[in-house]
């Protein structure tokens, strides 16, 4: 299954963040129609309305937060009165949301003395308001991230305007932007944005099936197994069976982390996206497949390790238009062979990867990972997907994407992030080396001289800042920017990622030159 295409939307300049940033993304294409206007206009135009969104997310997130926080203590009270309390006061509900109709709904059963009933609706309201602080808690980060990115792409308005090549009329992204600095970042952000619409539109109406109405009038939630695991209602009823069939494959220890990801900030939004995708693509059979690798893989497994093996992209931003291509069983056979440490797995993803490639005269582009695994023709986009969805599907957790910007070319290569003895380090792979034996090092492989890999055929051009992307909500976000010429070479800026462990603050950094540390030839093996 694709996703929609940006382009085919009915673009609104009102409406939800994802709508909104898609309207300026077509509208904008005359004011667009080079790489130094593009830069104005996401300087000026673009940075005014991510500016917009954040200011008016800003007044309502705090209410959402004290929303929910106040549904939890009722549906606590509930749990563990043994009485019914007294009736609410409360203000008549818009029944026609999912929150509205679980807040009247337990209304009802308060007033008629139910207290089975009433506990069931408080659970209902305080999941549907824990939702929906969610998503404006994304909302938040996405738009700082966004920014965040606009800011490191500021220091540089010489490269795009060196740039300078007129733009095709055919696309809202185009190919070019990719190859500059903060460039990457625009795409995946309206995936992430527009998830966030997804998900608030799916609260905004009361959803056909998810409530069981009686002869006398009165209803209950689709309980979808509620009672097997009570985290199970922190999920949207349509979704709980997805939740807990995935979590049957787990072990006690990743099902108590698995429970606690549907009540955690972040990881709730993320986890109900994820069990959305790969249960309407119809492969959650692979999907448990990978949990159980992951969980036999970790005797001490993490939320955060679960909640990244589960991500339906590939290893790259441009992953994922089919959504079930991570799943394909020539990539779950391949991936069952990797073994040893997740430094050795992600290095045997290389290999994979590239005795896939072969000749260098089978680069070429394919628009799905499925295509281009039937016709064995890969670019480096579609070979970061491999060794993303091998190492994922290996259920090795913490995959990142990079993404090299040349000025009118570009290039992307896999990372992850593997314990070390003196501890956790980003490693480097590239799809188009040879095989390699030794990984880089994040940033410092970057230091000095580079070369571009043997594979690519393209034009090769100077490398000016090198990007490091993880897993958002939908899509991939910024996390870091490395300098590697100019005035600022060797600076290091980062963006906080609240949902990922070992991630120092947001802040600018002066990386110490490492030669040890630099990328090794990559030798046959």
């Amino acid at each position: 299954m694709r996703p929609e295409d940006p382009r085919k939307l009915a673009f609104a300049e009102s409406g939800g963040p994802g709508t909104r940033l898609a309207h300026q993304w077509y509208t904008s294409r005359s004011a667009r129609r080079s790489a130094a206007a593009d830069f104005a206009w996401q300087q000026t135009t673009l940075r005014a309305l991510l500016d917009g969104l954040g200011r008016q997310n800003a007044q309502v997130l705090p209410q959402a937060i004290r929303l929910a926080d106040t549904a939890e203590r009722l549906a606590r009270t509930l749990r563990e009165g043994s009485a019914m309390p007294e009736t609410l006061a409360a203000s008549p509900a818009a029944q026609h949301t999912w929150p509205g109709y679980c807040a009247a709904s337990l209304v009802a059963a308060m007033e008629g003395g139910n207290l089975g009933a009433a506990r069931q609706w408080a659970d209902e309201l305080a999941s549907a308001t824990f939702a929906l602080a969610d998503l404006h808690r994304w909302l938040e980060y996405l738009v700082r991230n966004h920014l965040t990115a606009l800011d490191f792409q500021a220091r540089y308005p010489s490269l795009y305007q060196s740039c300078n090549v007129a733009y095709s009329d055919q696309f809202i992204f185009q190919p070019v932007l990719s190859c500059l600095p903060g460039g990457q970042a625009s795409r995946p952000a309206l995936r992430n944005l527009i998830e966030v619409e997804h998900q608030a539109e799916r609260l905004f109406r009361l959803p056909a099936g998810e409530v069981v109405r009686r002869l006398d009038g009165t209803s209950e939630p689709l309980d979808g197994g509620v009672g097997a695991a009570p985290a199970t209602v922190r999920m949207p009823p349509h979704l709980r069976s997805a939740f807990l069939r995935l979590r049957g494959c787990l072990s006690p220890a990743a099902q108590a982390l698995w429970d606690r990801a549907a009540r955690s900030p972040f990881d709730r939004s993320y986890l109900s996206n994820m069990l959305h995708r790969t249960a309407t693509a119809g492969v959650l059979d692979p999907l448990a497949i990978v949990l159980t690798r992951y969980d036999r893989a970790n005797p001490k497994p993490t939320q955060h390790g679960l909640m990244d093996v589960i991500f339906y992209r590939g290893g790259d931003p441009e992953g994922g238009n089919d959504w079930a291509e991570r799943f394909d069983a020539r990539l779950m056979d391949a991936a069952a062979t990797l073994g040893g440490s997740d430094e050795q797995a992600i290095l045997g993803a290389q290999h994979f990867a590239r005795a896939l490639l072969g000749a260098p005269d089978h680069y070429g582009a394919a628009y799905t990972l499925r295509e281009a695994l039937d016709t064995t023709k890969f670019d480096c986009i579609n070979g970061t997907n491999v060794i993303g969805c091998l190492y994922r599907n290996a259920g090795r957790a913490g995959f990142y994407s990079i993404r090299w910007s040349g000025g009118a070319v570009g290039h992307t290569v896999a990372a992850a992030e593997v314990a070390r003895p003196d501890g956790p380090a980003i490693v480097i792979v590239d799809a188009l080396e040879d095989a390699q034996v030794v990984p880089g090092l994040w940033p410092q492989a970057y230091q000095g001289a580079h070369r571009w890999p043997p594979a690519y055929p393209g034009a090769k051009a100077d490398v000016h800042t090198v990007e490091l992307y993880t897993r958002g909500l939908d899509n991939y976000v910024w996390v870091e920017g490395y300098v590697m010429r100019g005035a600022d070479a060797g600076l290091l800026v980062r963006a906080a990622v609240p949902y990922l462990p070992n991630r120092p603050a947001s802040g600018t950094v002066r990386v110490r030159r490492s030669p040890a540390a630099a990328l090794a030839p990559p030798k046959k093996g």
